[in-house]
């Protein structure tokens, strides 16, 4: 979900301020002469539902796989049984 907030700062050809929200897609940009200005648009300008719920999906299932991974290699070792001969 951090993806989805993380904004990319860049400088573009007719405003000094482009900012992006969205990784990997982009759902949302704003641009202005200030950095404030550029994030204060894209925050309350249009944004594409389609990338955002691409997003919304690419992450989820990137946690999915990561919590998988770590199930895998943290899982406990079973302890040693005892059976009546011991």
């Amino acid at each position: 979900m951090a993806g989805m907030l993380t904004p990319l700062r860049q400088t573009c050809c007719d405003t000094v301020w482009t900012v992006t929200l969205g990784l990997p897609l982009p759902w949302t940009t704003g641009n202005g002469d200030t950095e404030a200005q550029a994030m204060h648009q894209a925050w309350t300008g249009p944004w594409d539902p389609i990338s955002a719920t691409a997003n919304v999906l690419f992450w989820a299932y990137a946690a999915a796989i990561l919590t998988q991974a770590l199930s895998h290699i943290l899982r406990p070792t079973p302890l040693p049984t005892a059976t009546a001969a011991d």
